[in-house]
């Protein structure tokens, strides 16, 4: 989704196949991240990659490009693209972005990331400002999902983002701690 075209493109289709335009949930991330399935193989490609979020050398010029195309530009591309269509729904539209914690404390695979969800976070509250009430805009944030690629973490990270979560800090609850896949399955 860091291609403008592509953005453009997949909002007109949605609009042309189904009529209309209620409602964007916007994930790009899962378009993005290319598995390779052996289980023994670390070989995780995205368009984030994990370095040691202290070490400044670590994120390339390029890491933060593909981070801030992705999680800044494109979202932007598509309320652009989305908004006359939104403005002529009789009740408006909305716009969901998928963000992360790390855009709210220092953390996630790597700094471009964490900084760039944070730029993220902003976009939506700016988009909300000026776009509502017609269009309503919101983000979620959620925090590690022990997928395949969030098991690449290691278990010492994974207990430090544990003890990082907001509402652990408040009361004894798993609500914002790393989750497993098969949770979701469990709420079907």
């Amino acid at each position: 989704m860091a291609v403008e075209k592509n953005c453009i493109s997949v909002v007109e289709e949605t609009i042309k196949g189904f009529g209309g335009l209620d409602i964007i949930i916007s994930n790009a991330v899962s378009i993005l991240i290319h598995i390779n399935h052996n289980p023994n193989s670390n070989n995780l490609q995205g368009y984030t990659r994990f370095s040691t979020f202290s070490d400044l050398d670590a994120p390339t010029a390029d890491d933060w490009q593909k981070c801030y195309a992705v999680n800044v530009v494109a979202q932007s591309i598509l309320m652009r693209t989305a908004l006359p269509t939104f403005e002529a729904n009789a009740e408006g539209g909305v716009f969901i972005i998928t963000s992360s914690i790390a855009g709210v404390i220092a953390g996630g695979s790597c700094m471009p990331y964490s900084v760039t969800k944070a730029a993220q976070l902003h976009l939506m509250k700016c988009l909300a400002a000026t776009q509502g009430p017609k269009v309503r805009v919101n983000a979620i944030l959620p925090g590690l999902l022990l997928t395949e690629w969030g098991n690449k973490y290691g278990e010492e990270s994974i207990k430090d983002l544990e003890e990082k979560a907001f509402l652990k800090r408040v009361v004894s609850t798993p609500a914002l701690t790393p989750c497993r896949t098969a949770d979701f399955r469990r709420l079907e």
